[in-house]
């Protein structure tokens, strides 16, 4: 049996505005993983960012059916962390799907090792203008202003940020954008681990750390929109694999 740990697939919206339907590769190969884990899987991990935006599991939910009818499906464990595209995903999203929403960061137990894992978008400590926004979002009462504000205005309020987000991102050197080290091993040391997994940047590696406890270990999923990576653990240990070759 293998634990599955997934991140950043930014799936695009199914159902359109104006009810048009639409299937991305993205949304395709998710269900071809899908189908991979029922096979082995004993739990599968999302870490974040599994859509490309969610204004409310009002506005969400019946736009993105293929998807959510897979994750419902699916019959081994499933844990989602929010990520910073998603992290609106609430209480009616897990009812929905079966999900149980985790806190950020997390410890769990995998194949018999103790593992933290996190979306990874806390470690970018070095843009600062991303981690005061990061800020903003996490305040539970920004969180319920905006979602008591209309569907409508919520959609375009998260589309101003996106196009906010693309320009202040293609303005910026790539490594402050990256994970900072210092604050990768002060999370390790603070929550005592040796192995990390998080998503967010879309740079699939394994990084090795020097902390207090000694080697730590990282592991870096990346972004679907190439080639779906993802994590399998099994008996033999991690490995960083693709969806689509």
């Amino acid at each position: 049996m293998a634990t599955y740990f997934i991140a950043d697939l930014h799936l695009q919206p199914e159902i359109g505005a104006a009810g048009a339907t639409s299937a991305s590769a993205e949304l395709v190969r998710f269900q071809q993983f899908i189908e991979r884990c029922q096979v082995d899987g004993d739990a599968l991990y999302i870490l974040g960012d599994l859509f490309e935006v969610w204004i409310g599991d009002d506005a969400g939910i019946d736009h993105y059916p293929t998807a959510i009818s897979c994750l419902k499906q699916l019959e081994l464990p499933l844990f989602l962390l929010h990520g910073n595209r998603d992290f609106l995903i609430g209480e009616a999203f897990c009812a929905a799907t079966g999900c149980q929403l985790l806190a950020q960061p997390t410890m769990i137990r995998c194949q018999g090792s103790d593992l933290l894992i996190a979306h990874g978008d806390q470690l970018c400590t070095d843009d600062i203008e991303y981690q005061q926004m990061r800020g903003l979002f996490q305040q539970p009462q920004w969180r319920a202003e905006f979602l008591a504000q209309p569907i409508e205005l919520r959609a375009q309020q998260a589309a101003n940020l996106r196009d906010q987000s693309r320009t202040e991102s293609s303005q910026k050197a790539q490594q402050i954008m990256d994970v900072n080290d210092r604050a990768v091993v002060e999370l390790l040391e603070q929550q005592q681990a040796l192995t990390l997994i998080h998503g967010h940047t879309h740079r699939p590696a394994q990084h090795q750390h020097e902390t207090k406890s000694g080697e730590a270990t990282r592991w870096v999923v990346g972004s679907w929109q190439q080639h779906g990576d993802y994590v399998r653990w099994d008996e033999n240990g991690p490995a960083l694999l693709q969806a689509c070759r």
